[in-house]
């Protein structure tokens, strides 16, 4: 029989004390599965404190989806998920769970979950959005409807979070729709809903993003505010250059305007992973050293060379006051997904 490499008898606190610094359960996972030796060590002491945890990136590959973790600084896992989930289209996220898009019936779901997202109906790009609510057992989708019944773009949603309890559209003119959707029928039968609606229009205040191309428009909610982030390039189809935060506050001088959009100069160590109907707000000092404060997004993969890519972090790092973190910007797995788009997967 073989000896026992020299490390498989490192001493209990000793692999203790490693394993408090792998805050990533998946690393957790595969250290204690190195040896026997290590794997007893563990088991013989008290539970290791628990890190809080962060979202994690969906990458839908081809050859089956995987998860990325910021913890693990961006490694890959593979994702255990049924078979039906490698067939379905990744649409959004809530807290501790993903919601997918699939022709599998639905097993020990809570029926009365009420979904709400957005909707292009028609060829893209001359398609206008909708905002639709459904229940999670509805066989199509009963309640869509065309924003405010307004034909102007800039009435068009494109993000969506639940906030105060209601759904909270973000409009291409940025404005706001607040709408409480209200099913009377708890069957599994197609039923419309009532919708309790709110609009609430926003000055532009001259904000031109320096002339930027806006790439994406967010609603996040942080602390107790409802913020809007967007995400700028040079020019339409290149990579992102800038950010730009803005938190939602009452008007104290329109008359007709009851909010604004007023400048976030800085973060305040909070930690924002953006993407549509799963962007979330978290605080940096609650993590362990080295996972920064800074807004963490996945830039749709024009950027492949990890040299480009330092180079347009360290540029970001450097705009407005506003820290930009160390890989912020999450890369597209290996290989192409032709059934989903990435997005964050909720803690």
């Amino acid at each position: 029989m073989a000896a026992s490499p020299p490390w498989a008898n490192l001493i209990g606190a000793l692999v203790r004390e490693i394993a408090t610094r792998l805050p990533c359960k998946f690393d957790r996972v595969h250290f204690a599965a190195v040896c026997r030796s290590w794997r007893e060590s563990l088991e013989q002491l008290a539970p290791l404190p628990r890190s809080p945890a962060l979202p994690f990136l969906i990458l839908p590959l081809a050859e089956g989806p995987a998860v990325s973790c910021i913890l693990s600084d961006y490694a890959t896992h593979p994702a255990v998920v049924p078979d039906w989930v490698r067939y379905a289209r990744y649409i959004g996220a809530y807290d501790d769970g993903w919601v997918f898009l699939s022709t599998a019936p639905p097993q020990d779901v809570d029926g009365r979950c009420v979904f709400a997202g957005i909707i292009n109906v028609g060829p893209v790009p001359q398609g206008r959005p909708m905002i639709a609510f459904w229940r999670i057992f509805d066989p199509v989708v009963p309640g869509l409807f065309s924003g405010p019944l307004n034909p102007r773009r800039e009435w068009d949603a494109v993000d969506v979070v639940h906030h105060h309890g209601a759904f909270h559209f973000l409009t291409q003119g940025e404005h706001i729709i607040v709408a409480k959707p209200e099913f009377h029928y708890w069957c599994p039968v197609p039923a419309m809903p009532q919708v309790d609606w709110e609009f609430r229009c926003f000055p532009s205040n001259r904000r031109g993003y320096n002339q930027q191309h806006v790439k994406a428009r967010y609603l996040v909610k942080s602390r107790e505010d409802l913020l809007m982030v967007v995400r700028c390039s040079p020019h339409p189809g290149q990579p992102t250059s800038a950010f730009k935060v803005f938190r939602m506050v009452p008007s104290q001088r329109a008359r007709c305007r009851q909010y604004i959009w007023q400048r976030v100069p800085s973060l305040g160590g909070r930690m924002l992973f953006v993407g549509r109907g799963c962007s979330r707000s978290y605080e940096a000092d609650h993590y362990p050293a080295g996972i920064a404060g800074g807004i963490y997004f996945f830039d749709d993969g024009f950027i492949q060379d990890p040299v480009m890519l330092q180079q347009q972090l360290q540029q970001l790092r450097e705009m407005d006051g506003i820290t930009w973190p160390h890989g912020g910007a999450l890369l597209p797995g290996k290989g192409a997904s032709n059934y989903s788009p990435q997005g964050w997967r909720l803690p």
